[in-house]
């Protein structure tokens, strides 16, 4: 499905439910739409790789989903491990307990963990 610059990504999807599996078990139930916006976003001058949303109860009324991860042009350079990491802190946004959804700002113990998990040059990585 597509919407003007956005559209439903399957591989998105298959690496969302990887990394769901591999390090968010408690997500599993959490309904999460994983898109693709061929367009740049930015934040001031701050260039935006993806974001994660939570959808307002009447929208997950209409679609069926609890929050939305986009991934945006920017991200397309990214290697496979980047994207990968890129998921993972999408992910690390996601709070949900089964019923109750909220959106999770970002912390050290998020960064910490995706050092401890791919190194201090994490970026180097995912650039590659």
């Amino acid at each position: 499905m597509s919407l003007g610059n956005y559209k439903h990504s399957d591989a998105l999807t298959a690496l969302g439910n990887e990394v769901i599996k591999a390090s968010f078990p408690h997500l599993k139930t959490a309904r999460i739409f994983y898109m693709t916006c061929d367009k740049p976003k930015k934040n001031g001058t701050k260039i935006v790789l993806a974001d994660c949303e939570k959808l307002t109860d009447k929208v997950s009324a209409l679609t069926g989903y609890d929050f939305l991860i986009t991934f945006y042009k920017d991200s397309e350079g990214l290697t496979m491990v980047g994207h990968r990491i890129l998921m993972e802190h999408e992910l690390s946004h996601v709070g949900w307990d089964g019923e109750k959804k909220s959106i999770i700002p970002h912390d050290v113990d998020e960064f910490r963990g995706i050092i401890e998990k791919y190194g201090l040059d994490w970026q180097k990585e995912a650039d590659a």
